[in-house]
């Protein structure tokens, strides 16, 4: 489900998966045209979805260390998986967490954000 766009190679595609697929971009960057899927990793089409176990499409992989859960950006969606980014070295790095380990997450960054409100917090 979810708007889609034709690939490269004629076929068609989720427009929040070509988003979230590492090796998937636009060729048109600002369009979100010409979607590119040629660069996607042979593995990434052969997995099975950890939700829906269904064997169709580009899974994402859990970020979580030692986690094998694959899954689709649609289902893990339905299912409550997290999603983010961050700047590192000048570069974007993406996570994605299943929903099992979505949760964990969460809470890592809500700790690390206390933290850094914390420090921030003028001395009296």
């Amino acid at each position: 489900t979810g708007a889609m766009k034709k690939t490269t190679d004629s076929k068609w595609a989720h427009i929040a998966c070509a988003m979230w697929v590492p090796e998937v971009f636009f060729r048109a960057g600002m369009g979100m045209e010409a979607i590119d899927t040629f660069q996607v990793a042979p593995r990434r089409w052969m997995n099975v979805c950890s939700i829906c176990k269904i064997p169709q499409g580009a899974c994402l992989e859990c970020s979580h260390d030692g986690c094998t859960n694959k899954f689709h950006l649609t289902c893990g969606l339905r299912r409550r998986c997290h999603l983010d980014f961050e700047e590192s070295r000048g570069a974007m790095v993406m996570y994605s967490f299943c929903p099992y380990h979505a949760g964990f997450w969460r809470e890592t960054q809500e700790r690390r954000e206390a933290r850094l409100a914390k420090q921030k917090r003028p001395r009296e």
